[in-house]
């Protein structure tokens, strides 16, 4: 049984849309590939939202030493932006 990663999974999905576009209207091949990109996006979002803890995304580690924050300051502050970031991603993926 083969197995494919992430990437590869999603290259494939595309390629075989891409063959059926062949015999189909663009227009109708897009709102059949709504759904892939708004999980696209959301995962992208989701990817995004590395605020809770320091060591999550270098910039957070490179102010961390010099501002004198502790991993408690950083969740106190990531938990609360990580739900408006969520909130936000929700409401704009409903909309799209």
């Amino acid at each position: 049984m083969l197995t494919y990663g992430p990437i590869r999974s999603v290259r494939k999905v595309e390629e075989s849309h891409d063959l059926v576009l062949l015999d189909r209207q663009p227009s109708a091949e897009d709102v059949r590939r709504a759904p892939l990109a708004l999980l696209l996006l959301a995962v992208a979002y989701g990817a995004s939202c590395a605020f809770v803890l320091p060591f999550a995304h270098q910039c957070n580690l490179m102010v961390m030493g010099p501002g004198g924050y502790r991993t408690r300051d950083f969740a106190r502050v990531g938990i609360g932006l990580s739900i408006v970031m969520a909130v936000t991603a929700v409401a704009v993926l409903a909309l799209a």
